[in-house]
């Protein structure tokens, strides 16, 4: 075998991680940072649930944390926000939602509000 390289388990090991390392990347690099300025532009439209057919809308994206005395909150943070979205029928617990501008983002959503096919997700990445 003239001219052939050796394959040892070393390098079978360091390509395998060059490979994650990369794959990583490449995923992370597709999803948008999770602040307020990424979905504030994004409110009326539709986000796709689950990689699936059914859609819900962004209605608001509001603060959360400190408040005045009148209620309103005291600073807009770019790390700590409520999405409201409205729409189908899903399920308090984890989603993954997909719109182009964010790709693929895990939310927890929990039902608010009177009436049904409301739902909230809290963004807080306060350190």
């Amino acid at each position: 075998m003239e001219g052939s390289v050796a394959l040892t388990r070393r390098h079978v090991l360091m390509l395998g991680a060059g490979a994650l390392l990369a794959t990583t990347a490449r995923a992370h690099a597709a999803v948008a940072p999770l602040r307020r300025s990424t979905f504030a532009p994004l409110v009326g439209e539709r986000f796709r649930i689950d990689g699936g057919s059914v859609t819900v809308r962004l209605a608001e994206v509001s603060s959360v944390g400190r408040r005045d005395q009148r209620g309103r909150a005291v600073a807009r943070r770019e790390d700590a926000f409520a999405l409201h979205f409205t729409g189908a029928d899903l399920a308090e617990g984890v989603h993954r939602f997909a719109h182009p501008a964010t790709g693929s983002v895990p939310l927890y959503v929990v039902p608010v509000g009177r009436r049904r096919r409301e739902y909230q997700a809290i963004v807080n990445r306060l350190r």
